[in-house]
């Protein structure tokens, strides 16, 4: 029996997802086919589409992906040509909704992927989205949590697999150990990283990142820690102003603005050399990427406005939670931890425990394929 011919509906394709799709090419389970856009304004991704072992086909689309979009696809292709099509379950793309649910009705094999349940999303737009994904029965969630949610929610006579998303460990692994102890030492003296309280912020710097909340805890952790140096991983349209604030609040000295940084052999020397990552909003894969490097994460603890990654976060043990908003609880949580190196350190073990066995790229592909097998067995 030859590959499983997929057709695969996306918006766009990340960068963080190159080794998730040369996994599943080299697995050889799957003969995928990717319909996508080349590009999303606004959105800051670094894109990927001409560099994936897999044939992308480019399709043409309009309006706002924040709002509505709607993409021109080849329907008939996809209908005639593939044993089984898998659709991102977001009703902000209309065609997919439109054109999944009409596979389904002629009776094609498909199955639906996305949040289940997106941090800050209206009640009434969940629900939404939702009672769509209901009439699929295979349906692709990102962590074992969004599963136990759905089933919560009466969706007992699906399929439903949590992929735990996540990154590619081992080339995290892999650029952690290019790093020996005596380059790194070297590292932080040609970077000025010697004798200094390392942290670190990484993503882009927008509002939802509240980072700003941060800049004004600044103050008064250097009081307390005259040697603290923050580093800021990423760039946005915040940035500008953060730095504007840092030199109102006097602590321009205590944070070093790197910009964006793509290539793990780059980011390894800054993440190694940092005690622990502090992202005060919301939080996605920024947190399998601290967990990666064995650091410990300080966050917010609202998980309704995180994204679903953070079920990989166990407070006490892979990090610690502040007041959501609260600049004062977030001076008191990233004091505590920069002053119990021993609890730290333990964090960071249990935190590169947890993306080593439970949330990466191989996990992913693993569960992607099973429930894609499934799905076409099951079909008359």
């Amino acid at each position: 029996m030859g590959s499983l011919r997929v057709a695969c509906v996306l918006n766009v394709i990340p960068h963080y997802r190159q080794r998730f799709w040369e996994l599943v090419h080299e697995r050889g389970q799957l003969d995928v086919t990717l319909f996508c856009q080349t590009e999303l304004p606004g959105s800051g991704l670094r894109l990927i589409h001409d560099s994936i072992p897999q044939k992308v086909v480019p399709v043409r689309a309009w309006g706002n992906h924040s709002v509505l979009t709607w993409q021109r696809l080849p329907l008939t292709r996809i209908a005639r040509e593939f044993d089984l099509s898998f659709w991102i379950g977001s009703p902000r793309l209309l065609s997919c909704l439109l054109w999944s649910t009409a596979m389904l009705k002629l009776g094609k094999p498909v199955v639906i992927g996305g949040q289940a349940h997106a941090a800050g999303s209206s009640s009434w737009g969940e629900a939404l989205r939702l009672g769509w994904w209901r009439h699929f029965k295979h349906i692709v969630v990102y962590t074992d949590a969004e599963e136990q949610y759905l089933r919560a929610r009466g969706f007992n006579n699906h399929y439903i697999r949590g992929l735990n998303n996540g990154l590619d460990q081992k080339s995290i692994d892999a650029a952690a150990a290019g790093w020996p102890r005596e380059d790194l030492v070297r590292f932080a003296k040609e970077q000025g990283l010697t004798d200094r309280t390392v942290t670190v912020s990484l993503g882009r710097i927008y509002e939802r990142q509240q980072l700003d909340l941060f800049v004004e805890a600044l103050p008064e952790l250097v009081k307390s820690h005259p040697d603290l140096l923050h580093l800021v991983i990423g760039d946005g349209p915040m940035r500008q102003s953060l730095e504007a604030r840092a030199e109102q609040l006097g602590v321009a000295g205590h944070v070093r603005w790197l910009g964006a940084i793509y290539e793990e052999a780059q980011l390894a020397p800054w993440l190694l050399s940092a005690t622990t990552l502090v992202h005060p909003g919301t939080i996605g894969l920024t947190l399998m990427h601290a967990f990666g490097y064995g650091l410990p994460v300080i966050t917010h603890d609202n998980p309704e406005r995180h994204n679903p990654e953070f079920a990989a976060f166990t407070d006490g043990v892979t990090g610690s939670l502040f007041r959501q908003g609260d600049v004062s609880s977030l001076v008191q949580c990233v004091s505590s931890l920069l002053e119990d190196k021993e609890t730290a350190r333990e964090m960071g073990d249990a935190a590169i425990e947890q993306v080593r066995k439970h949330y990466n790229v191989e996990v992913m592909v693993d569960r992607f394929t099973e429930i894609l097998l499934a799905a076409h067995a099951s079909t008359p």
